[in-house]
């Protein structure tokens, strides 16, 4: 095989695995094709020999591509042999070995190395042997990351981008590294602005800067916050801050630059009207992403068009219901769209399974659906009827577009659904891009029924389609309060948060085998994770609820608030792996790199799907038991379906002993433990984070922790607005 050396001045086609151009070298231009990845502008070097194609007569047939290492990269280099796992091979071996293999190879570092290993002129002829066997297996990766090193780009990342778009990356980082912020994960902002100005790869006032920094600001309040826009002051303002320029000098160029993306359509701005709260609000308008706007207007169009329609009325009342759950009922069963809400114990559910009976009754065909697929059996067992998915509802087709996997849903304006009801429950879930899709997939004909409560956490997406309805009804909606007779201590107790008060019954777990519905365990901040240990391993499974025993891997399920810290879900779930591992017989797990890593999960280990795969046919948020090791691969049993999860998929593995409140919506366990830390962060205090995690226990709660934190939690209602049409509607700022 022969090396060409050039520029590539002009593509005809290219793809992530073919491609076909012009190479400029010191002698000539040819023509080239082959299975590689290269774009316009890149200086690469082409491994290939030359042809005589029938067509295009003499052009070089490339097999892959190589990288040209500056003549003084051994740092780099050896930064990542260092860092690639060889036992004994710290930085100053790796870089001692480097440097003698450069020098005693006359600049060729494979023959180097061969001299190395025949003659043993540096350190033991083992490391020689592993990093020429590293070398010759992921050569190009190694040189990549070593070239990357020079832009301040970690081992961990650099492998990150070479698998995402080989070679070609030297190029993407050395010309405009803001196109990589949203392409890849992990590469936000902040990340990549790091890499540009620390190498001097873009002048601080670059547009591709401001501009790039200006869409990631959008991004980022709707992904970290929930906001479907963001106000063109308040915009500015975080972008002079994120970029460290000053009004007076780069006031114009951050104006000009939002002024491009909008003209572009890379952003959306929608003018506000002047009211006398203008002063307050110091926006002339609000800026969204393009989809994210689409999804809102859509929502807010499709609620306001339907909300008033009634269709029919109804022939009789329905027996068993109180005066607010046939109230509900009668608007569900009349209106093209109505929603019911209220706290836990008020007959939600009931209501619904009443509303699916008189719907199949009068021969009409009803759709039940949740976001998650807990919720969806939950409802199926309570309606005696088949539920599914939001997404398994709109029926996802995945398809592989340039090497990537992607999904759309085939139902859609174009091919709606076939019901003539459709019920969503756990709809405080539902964030506002899925509820288009969904409302998108309605029929004129069909009508539709949102049941949920609005005291929960607002969902994890952008939006909060249910507060808005609650707080600017544009479509009947009805607020179920009356507790029912037949709620229970758990029902009343967990109604009493909203209330302001964490209710202390029992403070701890008696003798009795029978757990209460209600513990209020006061546990000091340090002894928490061993006080768990404890409870799992020797006082929980030998009680029962009701007359049923525990199963402590399926029936209790730990809470907490966040993911960090000696009482967030990582270090929790390391205690529990280590007794869960004890219990098997298996040695101790490895400790993870760094303290702040999760633990990866292991054989009969409880563990978590973190993101819908419609390949895998898994969905975000389900539960399962790794059963053993295939290769690279785990196998895992999901709720009853056996799944091979590939190596470049175990990333969306977590383990399942702790789960954080926002992963457990949706979901319903028997026994639930809240981790009340005392170091917990103050912006997580608050009323809806502990009535959310009360709420998920279907037959005991245990609140742990600091009753002092329980009771601040209790009292503390947070200002979680989020910013929607609806919200800039109902302070009178849209014409």
């Amino acid at each position: 095989m022969t090396r060409f050396e050039g520029t590539i001045v002009r593509t005809f086609f290219e793809s992530d695995d073919f491609s076909a151009g012009v190479i400029a070298m010191k002698e000539k231009e040819m023509r080239f094709a082959g299975p590689v990845s290269v774009t316009v502008g890149e200086k690469t070097v082409l491994i290939g020999e030359i042809v005589d194609d029938p067509k295009w007569g003499e052009q070089i047939k490339a097999e892959s591509v190589d990288i040209e290492l500056p003549p003084d990269d051994a740092e780099g280099l050896a930064a990542f042999f260092a860092e690639a796992g060889i036992k004994g091979l710290g930085p100053i071996r790796a870089h001692d070995l480097v440097v003698t293999a450069m020098v005693v190879g006359e600049g060729d570092f494979a023959t180097g190395l061969d001299l190395i290993i025949q003659k043993g002129y540096c350190g033991t002829r083992e490391h020689a042997q592993a990093v020429r066997d590293l070398w010759a297996d992921r050569q190009l990766e190694v040189k990549c990351a070593a070239a990357l090193r020079m832009y301040a780009v970690s081992q961990s990342k650099a492998r990150t981008l070479f698998r995402e778009f080989g070679a070609r990356v030297i190029h993407i980082v050395t010309t405009n590294p803001y196109w990589l912020i949203g392409r890849v994960r992990g590469f936000g902002f902040r990340t990549v602005d790091k890499i540009a100005l620390g190498v001097g790869l873009i002048p601080k006032d670059s547009p591709y800067r401001v501009k790039a920094c200006l869409e990631w600001l959008v991004e980022d309040a709707e992904y970290k916050d929930g906001h479907m826009w963001v106000g063109q002051r308040t915009l500015e303002r975080a972008a002079f801050r994120e970029l460290n320029f000053s009004l007076l000098e780069h006031g114009s160029l951050i104006a000009s630059s939002l002024d491009e993306l909008l003209t572009e359509g890379a952003l959306v701005a929608v003018v506000l009207s002047e009211t006398e709260n203008e002063p307050i609000l110091e926006r002339s308008f609000i800026i969204f992403r393009p989809p994210t706007y689409h999804a809102d207007a859509f929502v807010q169009e499709f609620l306001r068009e339907r909300g008033s329609s009634q269709f029919c009325c109804v022939e009789y009342l329905p027996e068993g219901l109180n005066e607010e759950q046939t109230s509900a009922w009668c608007v569900a069963l009349t209106n093209r769209v109505s929603v019911i809400t209220g706290g836990a114990g008020v007959g939600k559910t009931y209501t619904v399974a009443a509303i699916t009976m008189a719907a199949i009754a009068r021969k009409r065909k009803v759709a039940l659906c949740a976001p998650t697929g807990k919720a969806a059996r939950r409802l199926a067992e309570v309606c005696a009827r088949e539920a599914k998915t939001i997404h398994r509802l709109l029926e996802p087709v995945s398809s592989n577009k340039d090497g990537k996997l992607t999904f759309r849903f085939n139902r859609h304006e174009g091919n709606q659904l076939e019901y003539d009801l459709v019920i969503v429950d756990e709809v405080s879930m539902v964030d506002t891009p899925l509820m288009a899709s969904l409302f998108r997939a309605i029929g004129p004909e069909t009508s539709v029924v949102l049941v949920g409560d609005h005291n929960q956490l607002p969902p994890v997406g952008p939006g909060a389609v249910l507060r808005d309805l609650v707080l600017d009804p544009v479509c009947p909606v009805t607020v179920l309060t009356e507790v029912v007779r037949q709620a229970g201590e758990l029902e009343r107790n967990t109604s009493a948060i909203l209330d302001g008060v964490a209710l202390q019954t029992a403070s701890r777990v008696s003798n009795n085998v029978e757990l209460h519905p209600w513990y209020v365990i006061p546990v000091q901040n340090d002894q928490l994770p061993v006080f768990l240990v404890q409870a799992m391993r020797d006082l929980i499974p030998h009680r029962t609820i009701g007359e049923c025993g525990i199963d402590p891997l399926w029936d209790i399920q730990i809470l907490t608030p966040q993911h960090n810290g000696e009482t967030g879900t990582k270090a929790l779930n390391r205690a529990l792996q280590e007794l869960r591992q004890q219990q098997l017989g298996n040695p101790p797990p490895p400790a993870p790199k760094k303290p702040t890593d999760a633990s990866r999960p292991l054989v009969g280990d409880k563990v978590i799907w973190t993101k819908n795969d419609y390949d895998l046919d898994l969905m975000n948020g389900t539960i399962g038991l790794v059963l053993e090791k295939r290769g690279s691969a785990l196998l895992v049993n999901f709720e009853g379906k056996e799944v091979e999860i590939p190596s470049d998929k175990k990333s969306r593995l977590d383990l399942a002993y702790v789960l954080t409140v926002h992963k457990s919506q949706g979901s319903e366990w028997p026994l639930i433990m809240f981790i009340a830390g005392q170091k917990m962060p103050p912006m997580l205090r608050h009323r809806s984070l502990l009535y959310t995690a009360a709420g998920r226990a279907s037959n005991t709660c245990m609140l742990i922790g600091s009753t002092w934190v329980l009771e601040q939690m209790a009292t503390t209602v947070k200002d979680d607005k989020r910013n929607t049409l609806a919200l800039a509607k109902r302070n009178g700022w849209l014409v």
